[in-house]
């Protein structure tokens, strides 16, 4: 992507959302980067389960992701994966299997919503999670170490 000249008179204008309005580069940029970027990386996750393969699921505070690529390994992380479940609006059905399943109401609706999507092959609105080959957490949450 080239970057753009910025006249001397730009740049004194002060920026408000009205002026930009039409510019469709700068306004909803991040969203719709962010949103290619998740739909890449479920891509990615799900050609791994589709193929058989694993991933490292890690805690996403100290996940340690750096690491992990240098190694080719995917990295699934269960708190994104279950928030995704959230925003499109059918986490409650993974929280009511895993209930089902034998897990209490009062666990962690994270863990819940991953458990629940192992349960049904890696199924996910955004895709296919593949199963965890390696756990990577802290003690943070010592519930993690159950999604291995």
């Amino acid at each position: 992507m080239a970057i753009r000249e910025v006249s001397q008179e730009a740049i004194k204008k002060p920026v408000h959302a009205a002026n930009l309005a039409g510019d469709n580069d700068i306004v909803g940029r991040g969203v719709r980067e962010g949103a290619d970027l998740f739909r890449s990386w479920f891509n990615e996750l799900s050609t791994v389960a589709e193929n058989g393969g694993g991933a490292a699921y890690v805690f996403v505070l100290g996940s340690m992701n750096e690491v992990l690529k240098t190694f080719d390994m995917p990295v699934s992380f269960p708190e994104v994966n279950a928030l995704q479940t959230a925003i499109r609006r059918v986490s409650r059905d993974y929280l009511n299997e895993a209930e089902d399943y034998g897990f209490s109401p009062d666990i962690c609706g994270y863990v819940k919503a991953d458990v629940a999507m192992q349960l049904a092959g890696g199924k996910h609105p955004m895709g296919t999670i593949p199963k965890p080959s390696i756990a990577v957490l802290t003690n943070a949450c010592n519930t993690y170490i159950k999604w291995a």
